[in-house]
């Protein structure tokens, strides 16, 4: 259960805290979702934190925020306004109360669709920082609009180093599950441009560092044996040092679920065989051993 908690209103402006029952104390990371029963879109907690924390700095502009983008196409288009004047409009729109989500996914957007140049670049270094800033409380949604973003070509160069800001924030949080989002966002742009040795890099370095989120590591596994799947050969070193680092961790740490266990033993046991790597696939085998006897 979730709810907000008014402590003080004013004709503008209300504060408020965010309270909720059911949720364990140490898992920022479960997040409820729901439908939104006015707009009949779906949305999660973190998205009505945000929306509530908009109208409470500033109701009214908040409210001519939301007037503002619903008119913002048909003016678009009524005025045949070119990219940069969107660009613009958009940004004013968001002046008006900072952090409007649709205009945040307008933006992104121009990046996913690559209508950003290498003219624009630092325009989108100013907006990142921006970005950053405005959902810093409530990053539910930072991974898709980051990804958007920074997915133009020209912004191939920074990327990686604009990507790391984001895991320290998301870090700070406590939030690996959108750790996990932004990485793999990352991973498919780099994958993009045929570096396969950063994908790997970084997909490796989430889930060493988070190699506890039992419940969410399977994607960035997937996504990391098929990134070495590309070049075998290439990547056969890689793979290995990363499963025995992996599984290293994973044995060391006792009070993890035996099931979960199990199955990255199995998991790394299967991947070592289709590499050729007998001395480590018989080692994998020996620990699951020992697991299922002691289960």
């Amino acid at each position: 259960m979730m709810w907000l908690e008014l402590k003080k209103i004013t004709p503008n402006q209300f504060v408020f805290t965010f309270e909720q029952a059911g949720r364990y104390p140490d898992r920022k990371d479960y997040v409820a979702s729901f439908c939104n029963p006015q707009t009949l879109q779906p949305e999660n907690d973190g998205t009505v934190l945000h929306r509530f924390s908009r109208l409470g700095a500033n109701i009214l502009a908040a409210r001519h925020s939301e007037v503002l983008t619903r008119v913002y196409s048909l003016i678009a288009e009524s005025e045949h306004l070119k990219f940069q004047e969107k660009l613009q409009f958009l940004q004013e729109i968001n002046a008006v109360s900072p952090g409007s989500l649709f205009v945040w996914k307008e933006i992104a957007s121009f990046g996913r669709n690559h209508q950003f140049t290498k003219k624009d670049v630092p325009t989108v270094l100013k907006l990142y920082k921006k970005l950053l800033s405005e959902f810093a409380a409530t990053p539910n949604e930072l991974p898709s609009l980051v990804s958007g973003l920074l997915s133009f070509p020209e912004m191939e160069a920074q990327r990686e180093r604009l990507y790391s800001q984001l895991f320290a924030m998301l870090d700070a949080h406590k939030r690996p599950d959108l750790i996990f989002e932004a990485v793999q966002n990352l991973a498919r742009e780099e994958l993009k441009n045929n570096n396969e040795t950063a994908a790997l890099k970084n997909l490796a370095g989430a889930a060493l560092k988070y190699y506890e989120e039992a419940s969410r590591i399977e994607p960035i596994l997937v996504l990391l044996e098929q990134t070495a799947d590309k070049n075998p050969k290439a990547h056969r070193d890689k793979i290995a040092d990363f499963y025995s680092r992996f599984l290293a961790l994973v044995l060391k740490k006792t009070d993890l679920p035996l099931d979960y266990r199990l199955d990255m033993l199995r998991r790394a046991e299967a991947c070592f065989g289709k590499y050729d790597l007998s001395a480590l696939q018989s080692g994998a085998k020996r620990e699951i051993l020992k697991l299922e006897q002691s289960q």
